[in-house]
């Protein structure tokens, strides 16, 4: 059955519509700009980023705790902030391994 000219733009729309979504989100992967990488490649760099930000933060928040002192309201934010990112990354990980769906 031959596609109608509305379905064919339809079409049309939807592809374009799909690789300006594709390309604002290489655009906003850090080391991936005006190029379309291997999909191993996006992997590692996504993971070496997590992983590279894990170290950093990590390190500077024990540099911190050794200068600052905490007030008692003050490390129960930090400690929420915490708890809701760690949330958030498991929540990503459960959706990227397939346990949850958003459709």
């Amino acid at each position: 059955m031959a596609l109608t000219n509305a379905e064919k733009q339809a079409r049309w729309r939807a592809r374009r519509n799909a690789l300006a979504k594709e390309a604002e989100a290489m655009r906003q992967t850090r080391g991936r700009r005006g190029r379309r990488a291997r999909p191993a490649d996006d992997v590692n760099a996504f993971v070496r980023e997590l992983w590279d930000f894990q170290l950093d933060y990590s390190r500077r928040l024990a540099a911190w705790r050794k200068l600052a002192r905490f007030s008692d309201e003050d490390r129960d934010h930090l400690v929420g902030a915490l708890h809701t990112t760690a949330n958030e990354l498991a929540m990503m990980a459960q959706e990227l391994a397939g346990f949850t769906s958003e459709d």
